[in-house]
């Protein structure tokens, strides 16, 4: 396993991720490590097919729920660094248990895709001109925008939630 810090996508650099680990082997090539301790389970006498993030596939193995955001957190993780591949090791003091994943393109485009729109329509324009903060008052909240009622309005137009994505 190597060490790595916070990895910027070069095309979107208002993007990036830190995975746990890279991990290397001749079998399996590189791929994210990405670590949870699921201490709550082990306190509790939980399973864990009784976590939130995890569901049963049609074959009765145990998958991450696609809508939550441990999927997002390794998508972006294989974005950011390149990598397709990624394990996600849950871990408690009795037991543990490895899946791994493969990046998802099509997710990955919607996901840059929101990103974008956000950064642009709202991040940038408060980053270089304060453009939300700098005339509103809390009681008016109005945009000097065409076509937008509110200052809120121009954010809910470039966010998403996760089942946009």
């Amino acid at each position: 396993m190597t060490s790595n810090g916070f990895q910027i996508i070069e095309e979107y650099p208002f993007m990036g991720a830190s995975p746990d680990d890279i991990a290397e082997c001749n079998c399996c090539g590189k791929r994210i490590v990405e670590v949870k301790c699921a201490y709550s389970i082990a306190e509790e006498g939980k399973t864990f097919s009784e976590l939130e993030y995890l569901t049963k596939s049609a074959d009765g193995s145990l998958v991450m729920n696609e809508k939550h955001i441990y999927y997002y957190q390794i998508q972006i993780e294989m974005l950011s660094t390149g990598i397709s591949m990624a394990d996600f090791v849950l871990w408690t003091p009795n037991e543990h248990l490895v899946l791994r994943y493969f990046k998802n393109n099509e997710f990955c485009n919607r996901m840059v895709e929101k990103c974008s729109l956000f950064f642009h329509h709202a991040i940038l324009p408060e980053l270089l001109a304060k453009y939300y903060t700098r005339t509103h008052t809390k009681k008016t909240r109005k945009c000097k925008r065409k076509n937008e009622n509110t200052c809120s309005a121009a954010l809910q137009n470039c966010t998403a939630s996760s089942s946009d994505i």
